[in-house]
């Protein structure tokens, strides 16, 4: 099999100017930019590369609702900013074995998304 990684995800949004704020407030400095009706939100991390993008549904059909999971480097207070940026704790912050363990939290974005924090156990996993 040849090699693969994960490269871009993009969410499909009902409120972008809602969600822009919440993952800002995560620390992703999105880029709001018009391409003519196409209203989209993006940000590209690097090393490793990932895209991650947010696009105005053009309808409630249209957004399907998702699991993102963010490393971060301390889930207390990454999850302190999804709430303050609009978010909703799901549940945690808790410990788990999963991943090499760590601490986690479950977070609904203003759309519905879900979105994990992840601490890792001692590696600074963001």
């Amino acid at each position: 099999m040849a090699a693969m990684n994960v490269q871009m995800i993009g969410l499909y949004v009902t409120d972008l100017d809602r969600c822009v704020d919440f993952y800002r407030a995560l620390g992703i400095p999105l880029k709001v930019d018009a391409h003519g009706s196409y209203h989209h939100a993006e940000y590209s991390f690097q090393d490793p590369y990932f895209h991650f993008a947010l696009f105005l549904a053009e309808s409630e059909e249209q957004v399907s609702r998702a699991h993102v999971a963010f490393g971060v480097e301390d889930c207390q207070e990454a999850t302190r900013r999804a709430v303050a940026g609009g978010g909703e704790i799901v549940e945690g912050p808790k410990l788990v074995e999963y991943s090499g363990g760590g601490t986690t939290s479950m977070v609904r974005d203003p759309s519905g998304n879900i979105v994990e924090l992840f601490e890792g156990r001692g590696k600074g996993s963001s």
